[in-house]
């Protein structure tokens, strides 16, 4: 049977990675329904579905299936049962030694339970971190926000970093950056002068534009602003400067004004609209309306299938809006994808 279940477990997996769930379903059943006694197809299925059922017949065929127990325990986790997760984790961690996600879970279940001083609870879970499934850093993150939030109401979670390599190596790609910023400057203003040589407007316009992009490139963002801001003074309608004056206000902390420029903003034909969609979703975040940001942020994890920003930040909206359960699946997208150490910050903020 063994063949049976690899292909099918293969089968879902890239209907999973499709987004075919019922499909996925379908051929899981399909094999154990074949008399397969391999545990792993009903953990798959029952993690696809919810049902614990599946889990717990899981754990009939292989008692010693340390997998099972895990899986067990955060379904139990989900339900607030805690007495039967920690049942669950502690048979994990008795079944496999190495296995760090049961671990985890026990310090995890000593946060919310308030078994130690959180301080050391934290650090446990820091110390297990890298090993630890998402499941689990899922729901840890989703309790670390919990409590940052009722420690400091005015925390409004992460910062986005950008994951560029430190040290000796980034430093010497950053020098590369700023030799490739003035290579691109002096040519583009050179190809600007000679081609819009007789259009003295689009000549004007392109100059700032490209002085603009100069000065943030160079981590200068106010002096840069302020040759976007003469750009629109030629070119009203003008994109590259509304999207960057948008994203400028954004950061610097006034979305009333990032808005004005977002309002001026109109997709071009056939230009993909998805970044506008998550400047809209940072704005209502940054007003603190966090229940019309979350179907914006749900709507641009779809579109950013990379960026771990947006479902973060759909956690910290549902979070706010009391879905628990919505709140917990989004961080384990945004910890899915690359996330640079989104986990660690938060836990070291407490």
């Amino acid at each position: 049977m063994a063949p049976i279940s690899l292909c099918a477990l293969n089968r879902s997996n890239r209907l999973l990675r499709k987004g075919d769930k019922g499909r996925a379903v379908a051929e899981l059943t399909a094999a154990i329904e074949a008399s397969s006694k391999d545990p792993r197809l009903l953990i798959q299925r029952g993690l696809v579905t919810g049902n614990s059922d599946d889990l717990r017949n899981a754990v009939e065929i292989a008692p010693d299936h340390a997998a099972t127990h895990i899986f067990l325990a955060l379904s139990a986790l989900a339900t607030d049962d805690y007495t039967t997760a920690r049942k669950e984790a502690i048979l994990c961690a008795g079944i496999d030694k190495g296995n760090v996600s049961a671990p985890a879970l026990i310090a995890l279940l000593d946060v919310i339970e308030e078994k130690c001083e959180p301080a050391d609870c934290i650090t446990n879970l820091l110390n297990l971190s890298p090993g630890v499934i998402t499941p689990v850093r899922a729901r840890s993150l989703y309790e670390i926000e919990k409590r940052i939030a009722s420690l400091d109401p005015s925390d409004t979670g992460a910062k986005e970093h950008d994951g560029g390599l430190k040290g000796p190596i980034g430093w010497i790609l950053d020098r590369i950056d700023d030799v490739a910023v003035w290579i691109y400057w002096f040519l583009h203003r050179a190809i600007n002068r000679v081609w819009n040589f007789t259009n003295e407007v689009k000549r004007e316009t392109n100059r700032y534009l490209l002085d603009g992009m100069r000065y943030e490139a160079f981590g200068q963002t106010e002096i840069s602003a302020e040759y976007f801001r003469k750009a629109l003074l030629i070119d009203p309608t003008n994109h590259t400067a509304l999207e960057y004056l948008t994203r400028h206000h954004l950061e610097t902390g006034d979305p009333d004004k990032a808005e004005e420029y977002l309002n001026r903003l109109e997709p071009e034909p056939g230009e993909d609209g998805s970044q506008y969609t998550r400047w809209r979703a940072d704005i209502l975040f940054a007003k603190n309306d966090r229940s019309a940001a979350a179907p914006l942020y749900r709507e641009s994890t779809e579109e950013t299938k990379l960026d771990y920003f947006p479902p973060y930040r759909l956690g910290l909206c549902l979070l706010e809006t009391g879905d628990k359960t919505g709140a917990v699946n989004a961080f384990a997208t945004a910890l899915s994808r690359v996330s640079p150490r989104l986990f660690e910050e938060r836990a070291n903020k407490l």
